[in-house]
């Protein structure tokens, strides 16, 4: 199994290695796992027939939120939470999940209740842990750290309730009480989405999604999805359509490709150098730690030569389009303070006017400065005339 594209492999390589991917698991992710007992983790349907069981009711092999609705009234909520806290909590991660923290991650947000991910002991990131249903949503912190988020609530903290099916699906979305699936559905454009063990069948993210289009035809870009299920002609076909990558395979088999494709590991600080020169620079000097990795990255080395060698790229009418844009407005660049392009206008001169009285006892470079200015418009607009129109000083653009 793992059979992907040449250009959808090379994609997914780039992320993983850019550390630029954000993970999303399902409860297939799970599977392999252990819980407190020896046991596989019960997934959705054998947590429904474990339910029915308790609950006194016939099974026949009906899905978890009509078992959960038909059980409700006849167990406690108590004995709810011990139904979980036994089934998921103190969880032995399997080797295949252990293994996909040795590789970078720019967030990971999981639908499962269990304990697993705690309970993964070596990472190359730290990590920090949020439920989705009760926590804010925290600002990323670079690729050193690692945010993990409980979508659905978490066996381990039952007070802050879960989501199951869609009467709690709906409560949520009524309310307008989900914060961390908006963030989700931003990452998800902003980075490149895997769903590993899922079946995609979300409202919330779903309805996030529409409202993270500009429009109805925009593209969020491209997702993954790796499954084990067999789809039908019509189901693949309604994935493209979302631009969704199906590649059917297990976790498993997703970290054999990785292993493969793109090594046995991809650590923060890996992905730092070859993003930051700085980084770079440091890491061949010293064993660098994880806040001076973090402090390194930044930082960003400018030099005047490099500056200029960028600035002396802007030629015929590359030169004129980046000076008008300056003009009429654009932020200033290095590449434009090492041009021939006049960075102090006279907006710049009408702001200093009626403070030179004052500050001129104190410096004697003003009229240099000025002048230097001065000339370097005159040059610039000299070259420019046909461009616009006049050598005449610029009036600065609002």
């Amino acid at each position: 199994m793992f059979e992907i594209g040449e250009h959808d492999s090379n994609l997914l390589q780039k992320a993983v290695k850019d550390g630029n991917a954000v993970l999303l698991l399902g409860a297939g992710t799970s599977a392999t796992s252990r819980n407190a007992q020896g046991q596989n983790v019960k997934l959705g349907r054998a947590l429904a027939a474990e339910l029915a069981e308790m609950a006194g009711l016939p099974y026949a092999n009906e899905d978890l939120p009509d078992a959960i609705q038909a059980a409700g009234p006849r167990i406690s909520e108590v004995q709810l939470h011990q139904l979980f806290s036994k089934e998921y909590k103190r969880i032995v991660p399997a080797a295949e999940l252990n293994d996909l923290f040795q590789y970078s991650w720019r967030r990971l947000y999981t639908w499962n209740i269990d304990d697993a991910i705690e309970n993964v002991r070596s990472t190359v990131q730290l990590r920090r842990y949020y439920n989705g249903l009760k926590d804010r949503v925290a600002v990323d912190e670079g690729i050193e750290y690692l945010h993990v988020i409980h979508l659905h609530g978490e066996a381990s903290k039952p007070e802050h309730g879960f989501i199951f099916g869609p009467s709690e699906y709906n409560r949520r979305l009524n309310e307008n009480k989900h914060d961390w699936y908006r963030q989700a559905a931003t990452d998800y454009a902003a980075h490149v989405p895997i769903f590993i063990g899922s079946t995609l069948k979300e409202p919330i993210l779903s309805a996030e999604l529409d409202r993270a289009r500009p429009n109805a035809n925009a593209s969020l870009g491209t997702a993954f999805l790796i499954t084990p299920d067999e789809f039908t002609a019509l189901q693949k076909a309604a994935y493209q359509a979302r631009n969704i990558v199906v590649v059917q395979g297990t976790l498993a088999d997703f970290i054999d490709w990785l292993g493969k494709t793109v090594g046995a590991s991809v650590n923060p600080l890996e992905i730092s150098k070859g993003q930051n020169s700085f980084t770079d620079a440091l890491a061949s000097r010293i064993v660098a730690t994880r806040s001076e990795i973090s402090t390194a990255n930044s930082i960003l080395v400018q030099t005047w030569q490099d500056a200029k060698k960028r600035a002396d790229e802007l030629q015929g009418l590359k030169l004129q389009q980046a000076a008008r844009a300056f003009l009429e407005g654009e932020p200033p660049s290095w590449r434009i303070a090492a041009s021939d392009i006049p960075v102090w206008l006279t907006a710049t001169n009408d702001l200093y006017r009626p403070y030179r009285p004052q500050l001129r006892p104190r410096t004697e470079c003003s009229s240099f400065t000025d002048n230097r200015a001065a000339e370097r418009r005159q040059r610039f607009f000299n070259r420019s005339s046909d461009t616009f129109g006049s050598t005449r000083e610029r009036p600065s653009m609002s």
